[in-house]
């Protein structure tokens, strides 16, 4: 996940030309859904955990943008 825009690429894309990881990309390693909840939280805004069922997506991951 590119930590500036919140753009969601494949790993690959997140290493530089000497197999580094681009500072502005989350840890390949790091959870998705963690480095999604983290910069939701950094930004000011709230994280809330529904049931599955509960969810309007299958991905796991919904959004609302209030701003």
């Amino acid at each position: 996940m590119d930590r500036a825009t919140c753009a969601i690429r494949p790993a690959d894309e997140a290493l530089s030309d000497d197999g580094r990881r681009r500072p502005e990309f989350a840890s390949v390693a790091e959870d998705l859904f963690g480095a999604v909840a983290e910069t939701v939280l950094e930004k000011g805004g709230a994280v809330v955990a529904l049931m599955r069922n509960a969810m309007p997506t299958e991905s796991g991951v919904a959004a609302v943008d209030r701003s």
